[in-house]
């Protein structure tokens, strides 16, 4: 079909077109689009001369369709840019279609140097989390978008699938507004999430994973939500630092705060303590506080206040129940034969499986006595597992780095499932069984954590 006869029956049907809001809004005068028609039709007819490198005036239907959108999306962006409706009415009735569709390309322009601006800032402040979702918007749709994107023939398509969610997404916009909106408001959920240690933030991620039994790195979890709600709910348990994790006692604490509260005061409450949050967290940047406020007033306090009446605060954070402290393992020397025979008896003496991750907790703090202490055959059915619960994922990459020695040969080692179920195959030493069917029946993204300290940690030093 030629330009001619696709175009007269199309420039009607885009409806949200500056040219034809205003003139039904009765700020232009009917003769003024009529007079616009024959100049979008001739920028039809040159667009589709350069889509063809020549060749025809003659396209698709739905080639035509796509650049008549295109034409008037560059155009309605750079309107919906000036202050007023004076102003654009004004632009329009100076420089008519040919001037307001050029100043509409070089205003495009300038979006992408922007767009390319916050996308190198955001990449090189990007979270390191296990989320294939959060990743690959920097290392693969984003990338995509600005290698792809033609504002002469398709300025309107956003031409990437984003799915790593924000809290407030404008899923209206198109195109290089899209773009800039989305990374605007990734910045400033990103600037909040990097207060926080991304140790923690991983913590948080994965107990997440494992509370609602979901898979953390393909799934579309959104990690201001998840940073902030537990932030607030440890700022509310009055610690004395201030930290992601939340325990069940740190949640009774604030559950029964909360819930003693009149409901006319429960709003009021939050807005308070949030502002005392931000204050304690230094944060003065105010497109953040802006974003901090809206998600509190829109969101947080009906949800609070929900799970009030439903009795489902618990829902709200990433509560962490049975808590053991931490083992962290130190470059501190190991204990002497008489010392750590003494902690074997002890554990031999102990019928008590959370006194026993008690002792190792408080005694054991180098490499080289845990793993003695898991060959004394000390630890009895399930309790070997508990143990590797409570250790910290560095922790746990060392330990993976020992049993996975004989694996290392290969430069493109993974930390997987199919390696780990081979090897529990060869394997055997008993403790060694027990971790590996630890990992086996872990999170996903708890593996890929482990995988990336092993990396960091440097295979060819082992």
């Amino acid at each position: 079909m030629s330009v001619e006869q696709n175009s007269s029956q199309n420039i009607a049907q885009i409806t949200n077109s500056v040219l034809v809001e205003k003139t039904k809004m009765g700020h232009l005068n009917q003769s003024f689009i009529q007079n616009s028609q024959p100049q979008i039709l001739a920028l039809l007819n040159s667009l589709v001369k350069k889509y063809t490198q020549g060749d025809s005036t003659s396209v698709r239907v739905e080639v035509a369709e796509r650049i008549l959108i295109s034409i008037h999306y560059v155009m309605d962006n750079y309107l919906s840019s000036l202050p007023s409706y004076n102003d654009q009415i004004s632009y329009l009735q100076t420089n008519g279609v040919n001037g307001l569709y050029e100043q509409g390309l070089e205003y495009i322009k300038g979006q992408i140097v922007e767009v390319k601006s916050l996308f190198s800032e955001l990449s090189a402040n990007m979270l390191e989390v296990p989320s294939e979702i959060y990743s690959d918007t920097f290392k693969k749709e984003i990338p995509a978008f600005l290698r792809k994107y033609n504002f002469h023939f398709n300025a309107h398509d956003t031409m990437c699938s984003l799915d790593y969610p924000l809290i407030f997404d404008d899923m209206s916009l198109q195109g290089i507004t899209y773009i800039k909106n989305y990374l605007t408001i990734l910045k400033i959920e990103t600037i909040f999430c990097n207060l926080f240690p991304i140790e923690d933030l991983n913590d948080l991620l994965i107990d997440f994973g494992r509370k609602h039994r979901i898979d953390i790195i393909n799934a579309p979890i959104n990690l201001f939500e998840l940073t902030f709600n537990n932030a607030l709910f440890s700022f509310l348990s009055e610690e004395n630092n201030l930290k992601l994790m939340v325990t069940k006692s740190q949640f009774d604490k604030v559950n029964e705060l909360i819930c003693n509260l009149p409901q006319t005061e429960v709003s009021q409450f939050i807005t308070s303590t949030v502002d005392q949050l931000l204050n304690l967290l230094e944060i003065t940047h105010p497109p953040l506080i802006k974003y901090i406020n809206q998600y509190t007033e829109e969101l947080l306090i009906p949800r609070i206040l929900n799970g009030i009446t439903n009795k489902t605060l618990f829902n709200i954070p990433v509560v962490k129940e049975n808590v053991h402290e931490r083992i962290v393992f130190e470059k501190a020397q190991m204990m002497d034969d008489e010392t750590f025979r003494s902690v074997i008896d002890e554990l031999l003496e102990c019928e008590n499986s959370e006194e026993k991750l008690d002792i190792i907790s408080n005694k054991i703090h180098s490499t080289e006595d845990f793993i003695d202490i898991l060959s004394a055959d000390c630890l009895f059915g399930d309790e070997a597992r508990d143990v590797f619960k409570i250790l910290d994922e560095i922790e746990l990459a060392v330990i993976a780095i020992i049993v996975f020695s004989d694996d290392f040969s290969s430069a493109s080692f993974n930390l997987e499932y199919s390696i780990i179920a081979k090897k529990i195959l060869e394997c055997e030493t008993p403790w060694q069984q027990e971790f590996l069917q630890f990992l086996n029946a872990s999170d996903e993204g708890l593996l890929k954590v482990i995988d990336n300290l092993i990396k960091k940690m440097g295979l060819s030093n082992l």
